[in-house]
């Protein structure tokens, strides 16, 4: 199984950078598929978690993904408040209920449910496909790839500090939620 981990963040020139990002995030997922997993593990948060399930969502409907599965694992029943938009609620909507599993880590939002959440997704994959920035130090995102880490998953990691192509020196900015 795969764990798709990422987190809510800034890209700078959104529509270019955002782009760049989405298609290398496909390319790891096919490669993920090309080397024989086919079921790949999303927590659901917004941010990168939302968008890779949204990938596994689209081309598992594709023939040469058919038997592409995607198990969300959410921290707490009530995640869904955590979509700030009407399209993520939306997407959240959708891919819930129409991915081949939902486990569910806690009943409802207690301290440490995420990390719980984190635990449970690492435990059950053999590989995580994220994403991070630096400075995300303590973050949900860092605490899951070094879980990972320590349980030998291989790890692909896109770090946006390290690729400019992600990034861009404009002034524009766009939140990812």
């Amino acid at each position: 199984h795969e764990r798709l981990v990422g987190s809510e963040m800034c890209i700078r020139d959104s529509k270019q950078g955002m782009k760049n990002l989405l298609s290398m995030l496909v390319l790891m997922i096919k490669e993920a598929y090309s080397e024989g997993c086919r079921t790949f593990i999303s927590g659901m948060s917004k941010g990168i978690d939302l968008r890779c399930a949204e990938i596994v969502h689209s081309l598992s409907a594709q023939p040469e993904y058919k038997d592409m599965k995607l198990v969300c694992v959410l921290p707490y029943a009530g995640q869904r408040t955590e979509m700030k938009t009407p399209l993520d609620s939306y997407t959240y909507s959708l891919i819930l209920n129409s991915c081949s599993a939902v486990v569910i880590t806690s009943p409802k939002y207690e301290n440490g449910c995420y990390k719980k959440r984190n635990s449970f997704m690492v435990e059950h994959s053999s590989r995580l496909i994220g994403v991070i920035k630096e400075k995300a130090k303590g973050s949900g995102t860092l605490q899951t790839i070094n879980m990972a880490k320590r349980a030998g998953l291989t790890l692909n990691i896109i770090c946006l500090d390290d690729n400019p192509v992600f990034l861009s020196t404009q002034t524009q900015t766009a939140v990812l939620f």
